[in-house]
């Protein structure tokens, strides 16, 4: 091979690890383009349209806690509560499932317990309910539910003996602002149950930031701004991180 013909393979080769090395960046960027795309799209997906539940009442926290008795046929569960916030979008429940699959469901309705009108009518499936965890049940916001009686109002229609679920509840007479009755027997005390209400991404970012700060005694650990920041920070970081580790993949 004479010394063009080197010369010319030479540059062939340097020209294509040149192509190659460009290949390689643009690669690279697209990929950028790509995950900062997702990014964004995610950021806009969690800060508008997903939903956000701020809890409003809470009668979780007693210690003694018994299961009612299988909810079968005609068997009624009634909890009332006061909502003392607008929009009203949720309620948790403690199921227990007797560590079984139960293929029967639970039908739920919610009615002003003033005019007992019925508002929102549910139905769960009992093989979706885990044993003793918490259940939450999502429904259209109620607007105008501030400082407005409720009654949750619970059967099994289909429910039989072996093939249904109990729900917890405490003996102990731990909420003032409602009652627990059912149909199959007296009962003192209150079901173990949650409620929420719906709002805005910024209400809840500033609820969880107040929270966060709140009984802090240090100047900068009690400021909300301080875990602004540092949120933001967190955020930003994240992202460089994920673009960097996108193009490190690349290179392998």
């Amino acid at each position: 091979m004479t010394d063009h013909q080197n010369k010319l393979l030479m540059i062939n080769e340097s020209t294509g690890n040149n192509f190659h090395s460009r290949d390689i960046r643009s690669l690279e960027n697209l990929v950028a383009i790509v995950i900062l795309f997702f990014f964004i799209a995610a950021s806009i997906w969690i800060v508008f349209f997903r939903s956000y539940y701020i809890c409003d009442v809470n009668v979780s926290l007693a210690y003694l806690r018994k299961p009612l008795k299988e909810i079968i046929g005609n068997d009624l569960i009634e909890q009332t509560f006061i909502s003392h916030v607008p929009n009203l979008g949720k309620f948790d429940i403690l199921p227990g499932t007797f560590h079984r699959r139960n293929n029967s469901s639970l039908h739920i309705e919610i009615s002003d317990d003033v005019t007992k009108k019925v508002i929102r009518e549910l139905i769960i499936m009992n093989s979706d309910l885990q044993d003793t965890q918490f259940y939450s049940v999502d429904f259209t916001p109620i607007k105008e539910s501030n400082n407005r009686s409720y009654r949750i109002s619970i059967k099994s229609p289909d429910g039989r003996a072996g093939n249904a679920v109990t729900l917890w509840y405490s003996p102990e007479n731990i909420y003032d602002e409602g009652s627990l009755r059912t149909s199959f027997k007296v009962v003192e005390g209150d079901l173990f149950f949650r409620t929420g209400y719906r709002v805005d991404f910024d209400e809840w970012f500033g609820t969880l930031i107040n929270k966060t700060a709140q009984g802090r005694h240090s100047s900068i650990l009690g400021n909300p701004m301080f875990y602004i920041i540092l949120f933001f920070i967190f955020v930003l970081l994240m992202l460089i991180l994920s673009i960097m580790l996108a193009k490190f993949c690349l290179r392998f």
